[in-house]
């Protein structure tokens, strides 16, 4: 069953060859906080103007207690179907997801993650699927490898794969994909200013800085390779920054006791990070490897500068020296974040990165490139009387 209630959404130009709306499945791996989650929320939410679409999100059952997207989808009233699955290995969800597309009359499932993508791998032959590709495995592992390689060989009969970065695809083409079925959809970041919620800052009297330090931000997992110890030191050097880290992960005791006596505050996992944004001097993010990192999307909606490594995708987003500060190692992210000490500095970049984000990063454009691949995809596909037949 959906959570929330079910909405209409309008049609448009996007068609199918019947004339009706092209309807899409986005199928969520799992309904755990991160960036992907993120993504999918902003998806659904400007899927609801997007003419010639009827978008409907679902999820597989987590692994873990979180349950962050479903959780959000009911207070926004965002429907939300719950594929139901017995254990990591049930084979009796693919019968449950066939009669879900047939009884949706599905023209597109879109799948983000691994587990999604193999759990639809045998119905492409029978609807077009399409996958967005979030980036390589980062975390150590040879099962995440694995099956992200098998990920691999199923996107050699999607219909199309959706690479969130100009970096992911050249990735992707290295790992023997087709050109011609990847296309580049960078992520988007809803828009502050919508909601109105743009002054409801975290007081700095709340978070214990005084008003001349410095204030960074980091919005996302407490893990490796994110460049959180190496935060923490830029702060154990300085006497006049101070931080707020937003999240939980892994590292989190080790973490906290690293900064035990800084002024380093630990805010845990937040279903809305905007009052952080909203505070923040800076947004931080020292990672190894990123692939199109929502945070800072979501810093750029916010019109803050970011100091961030030179990493992945990450150039895509921060423009060094005009919406931000790039450095090539985590370990230098102190000498980024000094660039930006001038406020006046902070204020012009802000500016840019915002305007950056309205050309490149608002939902509505993303919306747009999302709806021509799904058209796309459902004119290669079988009619629609065919998938009735799942």
């Amino acid at each position: 069953m959906p959570t929330g209630a079910r909405d209409s959404l309008d049609s448009g130009s996007a068609q199918t060859a019947g004339g009706g709306p092209v309807r899409v499945l986005v199928l969520a791996d799992s309904p755990y906080a991160g960036g992907i989650t993120s993504h999918i929320l902003t998806l659904a939410e400007a899927s609801r103007g997007a003419p010639g679409l009827d978008v409907r999100l679902a999820t597989l059952p987590g692994r873990r207690d979180d349950r962050t997207l479903i959780e959000r989808c009911e207070a926004a009233g965002t429907p939300l179907w719950e594929i139901p699955m017995r254990g990591r290995l049930d084979a009796g969800v693919w019968a449950r997801l066939r009669a879900f597309a047939r009884s949706e009359q599905l023209d597109v499932i879109h799948t983000h993650n691994y587990r999604a993508s193999l759990i639809c791998a045998p119905l492409a032959g029978a609807i077009p699927i399409v996958n967005t590709c979030h980036g390589q495995v980062a975390e150590p592992g040879a099962r995440l490898r694995m099956y992200q390689g098998l990920e691999l060989l199923a996107m050699r009969r999607h219909a199309a794969t959706i690479a969130c970065s100009g970096f992911v695809r050249d990735w992707l083409i290295r790992q023997g994909l087709r050109a011609d079925r990847i296309h580049v959809v960078p992520n988007a970041a809803a828009d502050p200013l919508k909601r109105g919620d743009a002054a409801a800052a975290v007081s700095r009297e709340a978070l214990g800085v005084s008003e001349d330090a410095l204030l960074l931000l980091y919005v996302g997992r407490l893990a490796r390779g994110k460049g959180l110890p190496e935060l923490i030191a830029c702060v154990r050097a300085r006497g006049d920054v101070a931080a707020v880290i937003v999240g939980d992960g892994p590292m989190r005791d080790a973490l906290e006791t690293s900064a035990a006596g800084l002024p380093v505050r630990f805010a845990g996992r937040q279903n809305d990070p905007g009052p952080w944004y909203a505070a923040a001097d800076v947004v931080v993010l020292a990672s190894e490897m990123e692939a199109m990192p929502m945070t800072l999307l979501e810093a750029a909606a916010w019109g803050r500068p970011v100091a961030a490594t030179r990493a992945g995708g990450i150039p895509e987003v921060v423009e060094d020296g005009v919406t931000g500060a790039l450095v090539g190692r985590p370990e230098d992210i102190g000498a980024g974040v000094d660039r930006l000490r001038d406020p006046e500095v902070r204020a012009a970049m802000g500016r840019a990165a915002r305007t950056r984000w309205e050309r490149l990063f608002a939902p509505e454009r993303m919306m747009a490139r999302l709806s021509a691949v799904y058209a796309a995809a459902a004119g290669r596909g079988t009619d629609r009387q065919k998938r009735n037949e799942l």
